[in-house]
């Protein structure tokens, strides 16, 4: 398989030699990954947030946009929509009446249309009987 992938060589895991540069780090202060933190009540420009007023309007707007930019990542603009149906039966499972429930997303595939997407909830592994009316 690495022959097909093109694979020559693995990258060697770390040594438990302290002279080879591949070596473990077991130094704390080596092993920080995130070393600057941006200090949160510090606008980008470097000036101090002093308001309430200035943290929701300017600081906050910033902290979200490197989240959506560093860390969770952003939606992609077209993004198909997804239509969600919810459908409740009353069933019965032996002699119990249960509350059946069935939630259905139907995506919008019109950009490519010989695929049908449909997103189903699994159901819970036991149903809850149905209360008496």
């Amino acid at each position: 398989m690495m022959d097909q992938l093109g694979i020559k060589a693995l990258r060697p895991g770390p040594s438990g030699n302290e002279k080879a540069p591949n070596h473990a780090n077991y130094d704390e202060a080596l092993a920080n990954p995130f070393p600057n933190l941006p200090d949160p009540l510090t606008l980008n420009d470097g000036q101090k947030v002093t308001t309430a007023k200035m943290w929701w309007d300017q600081r906050r707007p910033e902290l979200i946009e490197m989240f959506s930019k560093y860390v969770y990542g952003r939606v992609p603009a077209d993004l198909p929509r997804v239509t969600w149906t919810y459908t409740i039966d009353h069933e019965m499972i032996g002699f119990t009446p249960v509350i059946a429930k069935d939630l259905i997303g139907e995506v919008d595939n019109s950009s490519y249309p010989a695929i049908s997407v449909r997103l189903r909830r699994l159901p819970r592994p036991f149903s809850l009987p149905a209360q008496s009316v």
